[in-house]
């Protein structure tokens, strides 16, 4: 698996790559195995956002998966579950504000517990990851369509445009303007 793009460092340090060690053994992993099996399903597929969703969560999953120590997969099903509901969650309601009581009661436990073990399954605060999937929906956006910027945040349910811009920004390295003009310049000179 090749990991690229502004948090693949996380990626890395999680995985305890170093530049002299870019490989790592990790034996044989039965859940990141089925994460892998089915990133490899959709990627195969034609691409819609929610395929593109299913991707990005299946690759996060098999690197989880993989960080995780030998004894530690077993322990972290149950927490996978409640997280998994919540994030099914946000993707139906991605053109929305974040609703943290709606992701409590679908998690069944106290606010920090969620937010502890959100994190731990995820990588991000529920908020960053509700945003950088918004931003990954934005993406699809701009790649897809002639929507004013304006337009593709009002549909991602945020209501001031530079706002949306700043936020893309920092989650992308872009502006919403330079990935549209990045996204058309590739698919020009790939025809």
């Amino acid at each position: 698996m090749h990991v690229s793009g502004p948090d693949s460092r996380m990626d890395r340090d999680l995985l305890a790559f170093r530049p002299d060690q870019p490989v790592r053994r990790v034996g044989i992993r039965p859940r990141a195995i089925a994460a892998f099996r089915t990133l490899f399903h959709f990627m195969r597929s034609p691409l819609t956002d929610s395929r593109m969703a299913a991707i990005s969560h299946s690759a996060r999953l098999v690197l989880a998966c993989l960080a995780l120590e030998d004894g530690e997969e077993v322990a972290t099903e149950a927490i996978g579950a409640g997280v998994q509901c919540v994030t099914d969650y946000m993707e139906r309601h991605g053109g929305e504000t974040a609703d943290l009581p709606a992701w409590l009661k679908l998690f069944g436990g106290s606010r920090s517990h969620f937010q502890r073990q959100f994190k731990r399954a995820t990588g991000y605060a529920p908020n960053d990851y509700f945003l950088r999937l918004k931003i990954r929906k934005a993406c699809s956006l701009l790649a897809a369509s002639d929507l004013r910027i304006a337009e593709i945040a009002n549909r991602l349910g945020i209501a001031d445009p530079y706002y949306f811009s700043r936020q893309f920004r920092r989650v992308t390295g872009a502006s919403p303007r330079a990935y549209r003009t990045h996204i058309a310049q590739h698919e020009a000179e790939t025809g």
